[in-house]
């Protein structure tokens, strides 16, 4: 796969996670790093 459509994937992702955790009330500081944290090992 290629390093940009990759990259793009895992933005959207985090983007999905962060309107997910907005939408259900959730937009803690913890949430974040988790979603952060998971993006991070997964670039």
């Amino acid at each position: 796969m290629p390093n940009s459509v990759k990259e793009n994937s895992v933005k959207t992702k985090i983007t999905e996670d962060l309107q997910k955790a907005k939408t259900e009330g959730q937009l803690r500081t913890e949430r974040i790093r988790e979603i952060v944290k998971l993006a991070v090992s997964q670039a």
